[in-house]
């Protein structure tokens, strides 16, 4: 019970103090696999190939024009440049690492700063994981216990 307790709390805390997603976001994807995706599955910015740091786009054959993966955001011409500059410059060796995407993301969330959107809290992290790990947890250990109850009750 205290499990979905806390997990309610978690979901309640964090849906009071979420922020609007800011739409200066960087994802990383392959060609094709992004444009198979649901076409609304929140990304508000730009979608960069995970393997030579390019702008992602979907069209009818896969790789070949079409329109940007992604909303494309709000970044200027500019700051889209700096963004996608500095992902093709670090895949340039091996393809984009998890320690470059990181790179990446951290320009595209101080671009983002200087607008005025800032990342989420710690508050916001922390309660968007505690929300369904706790309901989760939660409700398992009931039915377990339920199952458990049933199972070894004298009869």
């Amino acid at each position: 019970m205290v499990a979905l307790l806390i997990g309610a709390v978690g979901f309640l805390v964090h849906y009071m103090i979420k922020t609007p997603a800011s739409p200066y976001q960087v994802a990383f994807s392959t060609v094709g696999e992004a444009c198979s995706k649901d076409p609304d599955s929140g990304i508000k910015g730009l979608v960069l190939d995970r393997k030579s740091g390019e702008l992602l786009y979907c069209g009818l054959v896969p790789g070949i024009g079409g329109s940007p993966a992604g909303s494309g955001g709000k970044f200027t011409g500019a700051e889209t440049a700096r963004v996608i500059g500095l992902a093709k410059s670090l895949a340039a060796k091996d393809g984009v690492s998890g320690e470059d995407e990181d790179a990446v993301e951290r320009l595209a969330a101080d671009i983002g700063r200087g607008h005025g959107f800032e990342p989420p809290s710690l508050a916001e992290r922390v309660t968007a994981a505690a929300g369904p790990y706790g309901l989760g947890t939660g409700l398992v250990l009931l039915i377990g216990l339920g199952l458990w109850g049933h199972y070894t009750q004298e009869q």
